[in-house]
């Protein structure tokens, strides 16, 4: 994903809605959208879960959920480290 200085959050929608995958109430989206935001496998976000929480989550009955705005900070740093 190519980040600019503003408009991180719009931006993660705007993908959502490009690649068919669901935000959720709350602007949240599960686990499976939220590894594919990241390019990484939903099974290294639970591997982080487990150890270093490097990304923020919550636990829900219908299972983890990630909020656009959590995501588009991890996304920012990531891009710059």
């Amino acid at each position: 994903m190519n980040w600019d200085d503003s408009g991180h959050v719009e931006q993660l929608r705007s993908w959502c809605q490009q690649h068919d995958y669901r935000i959720l109430p709350f602007d949240e989206v599960d686990e499976k959208t939220a590894a594919a935001m990241c390019d990484r496998s939903p099974e290294t976000l639970r591997y982080w879960r487990g150890t270093d929480r490097r990304l923020l989550c919550r636990k829900t009955r219908a299972g983890w959920r990630y909020s656009l705005a959590d995501l588009a900070e991890f996304l920012t740093d990531d891009a710059e480290g």
